[in-house]
């Protein structure tokens, strides 16, 4: 289970995580969880204006 910051660096700031880290999330014998909570508080924050997404809104995050 992915906790919110790690899910904003996963889709927004790829550069923050090691490469051991993003090898593992661009592997597809993975799976990843994220909690239906992680989307509504990065909706929060970002109408709060404590969020910035480079180039994303919360309504372009995918959910798979």
């Amino acid at each position: 289970m992915l906790d919110t910051h790690t899910l904003i660096w996963v889709i927004s700031e790829k550069e923050k995580l090691s490469s051991q880290v993003n090898q593992t999330f661009s592997s597809p014998d993975n799976t990843f969880f994220v909690s239906s909570i992680s989307f509504w508080e990065i909706s929060l924050k970002f109408s709060t204006g404590k969020l910035g997404i480079q180039g994303l809104i919360p309504e372009d995050i995918p959910i798979l």
